[in-house]
């Protein structure tokens, strides 16, 4: 299929669906609703916790194991939700990953992490990345990415603050605290620059390793974050796992009324078989970022590519 059918096909979607906003919804594919919950909170996620091949369901204070995915209560969740739905419950993200390596998966939150012990006991470590309320004057994180980012075998956390100064990467030593909890070192991958609210990861340059990528949302609290009317840009930064990473910043746009917004997507949106990029936010879009990779190399003679 060529890329202009392609696109000739997008096009007439978007038309029948924007034909049909306020209209009763059509029934398309069939789903069978399972309500396994009734507690309000924001966020959850699906790992295999118990090691037995299916997929369970975490939110709230309850792990939900499959296949019953009955409720056990497995931490404390702050909230101040009524039976209005408002309010909000200290949920933001749950990022299922086994953090201390010993083949359980545990759950990650900005400001926390919960180990996951042997017979389904669990337990809460703090975990400070400077996003907490202990006045670290750095802000609300975005989101966060695990990856082993000097290659020691260790899983290491990248976060940013989403309204204020910094892109870091945290770095787990092999080493504990005097009370036993996990270490972590902070390390600057770029703090010239503020409202980084949301970080991505894919590999964009062909070089088998993920980068970060990120961009200045448009005042994203309207006013009230510092350099709100700084130059908005997209970045990504690229580097090589190793014992003493270096990340290299790559403009995609700079200075051209384009940043970033809640999220910025990694697909191959035009089906030439590298990494494109699609964002919109408060300065005016959607973007599709297209990767020219592929076509660059298209180019080239056999023997130079």
């Amino acid at each position: 299929m060529g890329r202009m059918t392609r696109i000739a096909i997008i096009a007439v979607a978007s038309t029948v669906l924007a034909g049909a906003v306020g209209a009763a919804p059509s029934w398309g594919v069939k789903f069978k609703v399972r309500r396994i919950g009734h507690v309000r909170t924001e966020a959850c996620a699906v790992a295999d916790f118990n090691n037995d091949g299916r997929l369970d369901v975490i939110a709230g204070p309850n792990l939900y194991l499959a296949p019953e995915f009955r409720p056990v209560k497995v931490r404390d969740v702050t909230s101040n939700v009524n039976a209005d739905g408002r309010g909000y419950a200290d949920d933001f993200m749950n990022l299922p990953l086994d953090v201390n390596g010993d083949g359980l998966n545990d759950v990650l939150t900005p400001t926390a992490w919960y180990e996951q012990l042997p017979g389904r006991k669990w337990r809460k470590h703090p975990l400070d990345v400077g996003f907490s309320d202990g006045g670290r004057a750095l802000g609300h994180a975005s989101n966060m990415i695990v990856y082993d980012v000097n290659d020691d075998g260790l899983a290491d956390i990248l976060v940013s603050s989403a309204h204020r100064y910094g892109i870091f990467w945290w770095e787990q030593l092999n080493e504990r605290t005097s009370n036993g909890e996990l270490r972590f070192r902070k390390h600057v991958i770029d703090d010239t620059w503020t409202q980084a609210h949301y970080l991505g990861w894919a590999d964009i340059n062909g070089d088998d390793t993920p980068e970060l990528i990120t961009g200045k949302r448009f005042r994203a609290h309207n006013g009230g974050d510092p350099d709100e009317d700084g130059p908005l840009g997209v970045y990504y930064y690229a580097f090589t796992p190793g014992p003493n990473p270096v990340f290299t910043k790559h403009a995609i746009t700079y200075n051209e009324g384009i940043g970033a917004g809640m999220n910025i997507v990694p697909v191959d949106i035009d089906g030439d078989g590298d990494v494109d990029l699609v964002t919109t936010g408060k300065w005016g879009g959607p973007v599709i970022f297209e990767n020219m990779t592929k076509t660059r190399l298209d180019a080239l003679p056999n023997g130079e590519r």
